[in-house]
């Protein structure tokens, strides 16, 4: 994932929620990408760690399935 298109989801996601508007974040093609997607934000947004920001995911959405290429991408 190149740091341009991170920035501009980051981007994206940040002025949808700004505006009080929801995002859905979804894959078509692998259900990783989605979560890394979130993961990705939740470390930006709050400077969390990738352990913390899955664990949040979790929480949210318990039916989550965690592969390795999550971790991997970390």
């Amino acid at each position: 994932m190149s740091i341009n298109f991170r920035h501009e989801y980051i981007k994206f996601i940040d002025e949808a929620l700004n505006n009080f508007k929801g995002v859905m974040i979804i894959s078509t093609t692998n259900q990783c990408r989605s979560i890394i997607v979130a993961q990705t934000y939740l470390m930006t947004k709050y400077k969390w760690n990738a352990a913390r920001a899955l664990e949040y995911l979790a929480i949210k959405k318990p039916d989550l399935v965690i592969t390795t290429e999550i971790w991997g991408a970390f």
